[in-house]
């Protein structure tokens, strides 16, 4: 209130000029506690004077201050003042003396500042404001391996401050039993300590450590520069396991190692890594991922598909390594989450994981090195669009001894490969994928087995003497000196060889040199196989044809050679057969320029191994001995002197001479005689040639000189050289005659023979009637004779008929003619008369007959003839009736008896008119001649006479044919009518002289005394033992074979009938030939 003042200088009061009267109002001395929370709300007593409090406190207490006496109490206020800002806080008048007031909260930073009250109330007082933390604001739990921001909350927090953040492990944790409570003994004075900032007064944030522990509760403390910053509460922050990444990210799809990044992992646990897979999304969300319900993991995980791996450890607080299983369907793009096994709780957080494209295995994982085979890679991920490469890396050398190749996708989860050569040694390989051009890891490695293989063998022949065999193939190993070579002789499996031991040529895996000895067997074709350590290496039998050649090396030919050949030269060298089908020849020729000669010619012949060619000369017989020695035998030399080189022949095929050249030879002396060649048969052939004829001699060369043949002035056609002593010629067209032949032997030798070849032209052999009738198969066969009327088709059978050719029957040519075959042809016979015709064939200009091929149905008289009987006198003409006294007025004869008629007249070819000549009487026999004779007996009667005959006797030799005069009576009146028999057998001639003599000359006769008779007419008279022959002495028998010599006269088949004839002599002493 107010008072009054009053000034004394001692004990005198100082005038106040203007009034002693001033106003004590309320003041402020003290305030305690000075500092406060920032939060506010906080006590704080506030000390002065002249407080006008109410009449009783706010406990009813009565207040004995001043003020309160005077009445009219007031209401105070705390106002806290910083520059710019300030607050209010209420207070309570406790007396005149005492405030108690209560802080507000201080949104502003903390620090010094200064505190007033009012109203009306003086004085100023320093205050403190003091940062103070109420609580965590977010999160009270973290990860344990995350770096979090976590906020504080609080009051009072300077921006321009540092805050240090300490998170200590909870002491209490060490109470805990067994092995978990002496693990947090060991560390229960570990603490972390972090720095943080204040956001705003009222916020500080920190980023939390890396716990390195099991996940667990802390404590935390804060500091602002080095002191501490209260709390309200303790501050509890929970550091709980987490999994938040896995290195690598993505793997193959045969699952892979990787490695689980966390924090507060726990020893006392063990865990297993999840992979897991959601559904597809549901319709109406995106399948790429871009929807928020598909991309939340979340969303479909209680019905995924979840793979476990198997139960790991932590390796530490932050790591787990886990081998993740493998996935080999569906989407690559999958979640992993850790298990806790203990709690049976997947750690709060999903890591996302993708499987990569990758290898699982092969189709077949062994194949040869020289590559080319076809393998399926099968795996998962594949994709249309990116290319993908097998690499093959050797375990030696990993970079250097690599090889890929391309591969072709097939599907998501294949793709083929061929595998490349491998040009290293074969074995074990180790095969990555390589993606776009790049390996990668990811892919996964495969192993696979390269084995060694041998394709091809140079060169395909060789001599049998020995020489190297190279082997071609992959993946020889070049370390190893266990190679060989094994040969089979494909006709003789029980002719083998092997090669001594070889390695691959230096830094070759490719090629192996078999150094092949002398092949000690006959030379053939052989099958070759590698063999390495004694087996056989993969297609070994397939190598090909290994071809060993005959080949000679030396001989023991001397440097002279006589001419008659037949000496032996032994001939060494190897692969000799001594069953060789072709057998072997030994050539002598000579070197001259004019005896090259090109290749292909007749003639000429080429070596095996060499561009040398030879003129064909003179060859010699050899013979194989053994499978490395030959004997040969030499030819007979038909040239000059000259000096000569010896070759050898297996066939037609040059031998190669090896190692050295052979030193020539000369032939000397000079060919005796007995070297030209001559012939000792005789020969025959057809006319027209176009058939062969052996030509049969000696000396016509050893071997093939190309001998020429000559038939007469013609050269055969062909000539070919048998052997020695046989050559065949394609007969030329000749003549029909017999001819001379002449062999040369070319260049020097010619041999000529005279009368040694006969031609054949076309034979008839037989002839045969058809019935005109039969049908034009000519099948129903009659007898040779035909009708004289003629216009009768018959066959004619021989040989070499040609289709163009004549027939002709006896004088007449045929009515037409057709060839049939070379056998035979059929011809119609002309009108004709008589017996036995000739029938004459003639092709081209060659001809053929055949004596008595065919007859004319001869003249048959019948009985009767009118008159039936005529004087002796004769001249009297009668008719004769029969059938076949041919067709047209000719020559027709009637004989009546022996005697012919006068005269003859023919009408038709059933009558003849005759008239009779005198002759004796007695009955005659009609006979008439047209063509062929016809008769009839007792068919004319004239008057008879009766004669005698007087015996003459004489005794004569069985063979001297001498003549018998024979005297009677009765023997006719003229010649022709007399015939004398000796008993049964005719004298050879009979001479009629008058009617009372004739003179007979005798036939052959026996020993003894015979009868002879005498016909005149048709009278006989007859003498018994008239007349006797001496007995036979037989002296010899001769018989005359031909051969090859046409003698129609005495056989119907013409060629190479026996003759035979015994011929005898009365005398003794003579010998009879016979013909």
């Amino acid at each position: 209130g107010n008072a009054t003042l009053d000034v004394k200088l001692g004990n005198f009061s100082v005038v106040a000029l203007y009034g002693n009267k001033i106003p004590i109002i309320e003041t402020i001395i003290r305030i305690e506690p000075n500092a406060a929370s920032a939060l506010g709300g906080d006590d704080v007593f506030v000390h002065g004077f002249g407080f006008i409090c109410p009449a009783t406190n706010n406990n009813g207490v009565a207040n004995n201050s001043v003020a309160s006496n005077q009445g009219g109490a007031k209401n105070y206020s705390l106002t806290f003042h910083v520059p710019n800002v300030s607050a209010t806080g209420d207070c309570a008048c406790v007396n005149a003396t005492l405030l108690l007031c209560t802080t507000p909260p201080w949104p502003y930073e903390a620090g010094l500042g200064q505190v007033s009250a009012g109203p009306g109330v003086s004085g100023l007082l320093a205050f403190e404001w003091i940062p103070l933390i109420d609580g965590l604001a977010i999160p009270s739990q973290v990860g344990a391996g995350t770096e979090t921001p976590i906020d504080v909350r609080g009051r009072g927090f300077l921006a321009s401050a540092t805050y240090y953040f300490t998170f200590r492990v909870n002491e209490s944790l060490s109470a805990l039993s067994g092995e978990e409570g002496v693990y947090w003994s060991n560390i229960s004075n570990f603490s972390l300590t972090v720095e943080g900032s204040a956001i705003n007064t009222t916020l500080l944030r920190c980023v939390t450590p890396v716990w390195p522990f099991k996940y667990t509760e802390v404590l935390m403390s804060v500091r602002q520069g080095n002191t501490f910053v209260f709390s309200t509460v303790d501050l509890k922050l929970v550091f709980f396991q987490e999994a938040f990444s896995v290195s690598p990210s993505s793997g193959p799809m045969q699952g892979s190692e990787v490695l689980i990044k966390g924090g507060g992992f726990s020893f006392f646990t063990s865990y297993k890594c999840a992979v897991v897979r959601g559904r597809d999304p549901p319709a109406g969300i995106s399948s790429n991922g871009t929807s928020t319900a598909a991309s939340d993991f979340s969303y479909n995980v209680s019905s995924s598909e979840i793979i476990y791996s198997t139960e790991i450890q932590a390796i530490n607080s932050s790591d787990i390594i886990c081998v993740l299983p493998g996935r080999l369907t569906g989407n690559p793009q999958v979640k992993i989450r850790v298990l806790d096994v203990k709690l049976n709780v997947f750690l709060p957080m999903e890591i996302d994981y993708e499987y990569l494209p990758g290898m699982l295995n092969f189709s077949t994982s062994v194949g040869f090195a020289s590559g080319g085979l076809e393998i399926i890679v099968e795996g998962r991920g594949f994709r249309f669009g990116s290319t993908y490469q097998l690499v093959f890396h050797s375990l030696d050398d990993w970079a250097d001894e690599a090889y890929s190749a391309p591969g072709q996708v097939l599907n998501s989860t294949s793709f083929a490969v061929t595998t490349p050569i491998w040009p290293f040694i074969a074995g074990d390989v180790i095969v990555g994928l390589a993606i776009n051009g790049t390996e990668e890891a990811y892919g996964g490695t495969l192993p696979f087995n390269y084995v060694e293989v041998a394709t091809t063998l140079k060169p395909s022949s060789g001599l049998a003497l020995g020489g190297v065999i190279l082997v071609i193939g992959w993946g020889f190993d070049t370390t190893d000196k266990s190679y060989r070579c094994l040969i089979e002789s494909l006709t003789d499996t029980s002719h083998t060889l092997m090669t001594a031991l070889a390695r691959p040529r230096y830094l070759s895996s490719s090629q192996v040199e078999c150094h092949v000895p002398r092949w000690p067997h006959p030379a053939s074709r052989t099958n070759v196989s590698l063999l390495h350590d004694g087996n056989i290496v993969a297609f070994g039998q397939d190598l090909g044809i290994f071809e060993f050649l005959p080949a000679w090396i030396s001989s023991n030919m001397s440097a002279s050679i006589t001419f008659d050949g037949g000496t032996p030269i032994r001939i060494v060298g190897g692969g000799f057969d001594p069953n060789h089908a072709n057998g072997y020849t030994c050539q002598f020729s000579w070197d001259s320029p004019g005896s090259s000669c090109n290749p292909g010619e007749s003639g000429c012949l080429q070596g095996t191994s060499s561009d040398e060619t030879v003129a064909e000369d003179v060859r010699g017989p050899v013979q194989a001995v053994s499978w490395s020695e030959l004997i040969c035998w030499t030819p007979v030399w038909l040239y000059r002197d000259e000096i000569v080189k010896l070759r050898v022949y297996v066939g037609d095929e040059l031998m190669d001479k090896a190692y050295q050249t052979e030193p020539p030879s000369t032939f000397v002396g000079f060919p005796g005689a007995f070297n030209l060649p001559s012939l000792n048969t005789t020969s025959n052939g057809y006319i027209y040639g176009m058939s062969t004829v052996t030509l049969q001699g000696q000396n016509f060369a050893a071997v093939d000189m190309s001998p020429k043949a000559r038939i007469g002035d013609t050269g055969c056609q062909a000539t070919e050289w048998l052997s020695s002593t046989d050559v065949r010629c394609y007969l030329p067209r000749g003549a029909v005659l017999t001819v001379g032949t002449a062999v040369t032997i070319v260049p020097y030798r010619t041999t000529n023979t005279s009368d040694t070849f006969t031609y054949d032209g076309p034979a008839i052999l037989e002839a045969t009637a058809v019935n005109a009738t039969v049908d034009s198969n000519f099948t129903g066969f009659l007898t040779a004779n035909v009708q004289q009327l003629g216009s009768v088709p018959i066959f004619a059978n021989g040989r070499y008929f040609q289709p163009t050719l004549y027939l002709r029957i006896g004088g007449s040519a045929e009515e037409s003619s057709k060839w049939l075959s070379t056998s035979s042809a059929l011809c119609r016979v002309p009108t004709g008369a008589g017996s036995s015709k000739l029938m004459v064939i003639t092709v081209v200009d060659a001809v053929g007959s055949k004596e008595m091929i065919l007859s004319y149905d001869v003249p048959s008289v019948s009985a009767s003839s009118f008159p039936g009987n005529v004087p002796s006198s004769g001249r009297v003409s009668t008719t004769v009736v029969g059938v076949n006294f041919g067709t047209y007025r000719s020559t027709e004869r009637v004989t009546l008896g022996f005697s012919a008629t006068s005269a003859t007249s023919w009408v038709s070819d059933t009558s003849v008119v005759a008239k009779t000549v005198p002759s004796v009487s007695g009955t005659r026999r009609i006979a008439v001649t047209s063509g062929g004779v016809g008769t009839a007996t007792e068919a004319l009667s004239i008057d008879r006479y009766a004669w005698s005959v007087q015996q003459e006797e004489r005794n004569t030799l069985g063979g001297t044919h001498s003549n018998l005069f024979v005297r009677g009576l009765g023997l006719g009146r003229w010649s022709d009518t007399t015939g004398v028999r000796l008993a049964p057998t005719a004298v050879e001639v009979t001479t009629w002289i008058s009617q009372t003599s004739i003179v007979c000359k005798l036939a052959d006769g026996t020993a003894g005394t015979i009868r002879m008779a005498i016909t005149a007419g048709q009278v006989v008279g007859s003498l018994t033992e008239l007349y006797s022959f001496n007995a036979p002495n037989v002296v010899s028998a001769h018989a005359q074979v031909d051969e090859g010599l046409r003698l129609d006269a005495f056989s119907v088949s013409g060629v190479g009938v026996t003759i035979s004839r015994t011929c005898t002599s009365f005398s003794g002493g003579e010998m009879f030939s016979c013909h």
